[in-house]
């Protein structure tokens, strides 16, 4: 099994290690266990449902390339999806759901993401602006000289990272490979870090923190698997207003 799946993953560019417990991968390389492992039964027919929803936008090129092949083999694909460009660069032919109904079946190549946005919606999509950003003085977040070895066996080292983050400004971290991106979030997300100093919060150290002391503080955190990191499935939802 292992030696088959290292064929088949190899063969469409999603390379995949067998000896990987899954609680060690990333949830963009849980997803491409999932094709692969689709991949595997030679299928005539192939339905993914919002694909590339947690996927980098390299991911994304990657997958787009294994769907080209996979339509040159002669598969068929049913594709679901909100992003419309997506829905543009992949789709020979839409099918437009609203509600619940078909609105319409059209060639997404000669429609605009508008007119297929309008068609989803039943109504124009307005033009959304940024406002301007207020810029604070101090700091919202700073982290100082972070290192720390990872849990994950598989997992990157984290060495000597410093950052500095304002309110009014939003700061990208492109991190790679996805061992490093999941140890890098994880410590974010943890009880705490090994040095009080390390990380300040609106200029508090923050380090010593719990969670529930670190939101106190307006820190909060948006996971990349939202199913049992940022949500709890089990719990019901009230009756009334939040």
């Amino acid at each position: 099994m292992s030696a088959r799946l290292q064929q088949v993953s190899n063969a469409y560019g999603l390379p995949l290690d067998p000896r990987r417990e899954v609680w060690q991968l990333s949830v963009g390389e849980r997803q491409r266990i999932e094709i692969v492992r689709a991949l595997m039964q030679n299928p005539k027919f192939l339905i993914l449902d919002e694909p590339t929803a947690v996927l980098t936008p390299q991911e994304a090129d990657q997958l787009f390339v294994v769907l080209d092949r996979l339509k040159a083999e002669g598969r068929a694909i049913l594709y679901i999806s909100h992003k419309l460009e997506e829905v543009k660069r992949l789709c020979d032919t839409a099918t437009i759901l609203r509600g619940g109904k078909k609105i319409s079946t059209c060639n997404p190549q000669l429609e605009t993401a508008a007119s297929l946005a309008r068609m989803m919606v039943g109504a124009d999509i307005r033009e959304v602006r940024a406002a301007a950003g207020r810029q604070t003085t101090v700091p919202r977040l700073v982290v100082n000289d972070l290192s720390l070895e990872p849990d994950d066996p598989h997992g990157v080292r984290l060495e000597h990272i410093s950052l500095e983050l304002k309110g009014g400004e939003i700061l990208a971290s492109p991190v790679s490979p996805a061992t490093a991106r999941m140890s890098f979030s994880q410590h974010f997300r943890a009880s705490g870090w090994p040095r009080s100093r390390t990380v300040v919060i609106d200029g508090h150290a923050a380090g010593h923190l719990s969670i529930t002391q670190r939101r106190k503080l307006g820190a909060a955190f948006v996971p990349e698997e939202r199913l049992g990191h940022g949500t709890a499935p089990r719990m019901k939802l009230p009756k009334t207003p939040c």
